[in-house]
């Protein structure tokens, strides 16, 4: 799954990927978004072995994989999640980025995740702007 969501946040960082509607849940806490299909336009998809996966998909496991605090800072650093998540929160849309702030927020309950991202200023800064 870290190597489906590197993939989808390198494709967002070139604006070269792959987007297309995707259903989703009425408790969105961003309804402008959503039409009345409760379809979301513009989430970044990937093919995979000839199966496709939406971003948002692939955050969600990693954020179910990152409630296990054995595996948090392996997420966080072996997998370089460190990168694909922050390209995701600067570049993806809305839902993505929400998605992406979820996961990083649990690798947090790890401190040695917190040491690390607090060494990234620049984009610390950004998450609070």
């Amino acid at each position: 799954m870290c190597q489906y969501a590197g993939i989808c946040a390198n494709k967002i960082a070139e604006a070269s990927n792959e987007r297309c509607p995707m259903i989703y849940s009425v408790t969105n806490k961003n309804p402008e978004l959503i039409n009345s299909d409760y379809e979301i336009n513009q989430v970044t998809v990937i093919e995979v072995n000839e199966s496709f996966f939406y971003l948002v998909d692939i955050l969600f496991v990693l954020y179910k994989f990152s409630l296990n605090d054995e595996i948090k800072y392996e997420i966080y650093v072996a997998y370089s999640m460190q990168d694909y998540l922050k390209l995701i929160i600067i570049n993806g849309n809305e839902i993505e980025k929400e998605y992406s702030l979820y996961c990083l927020l649990q690798l947090c309950f790890e401190p040695r995740v917190v040491s690390l991202l607090k060494q990234d200023e620049e984009f610390v800064n950004y998450i609070y702007s």
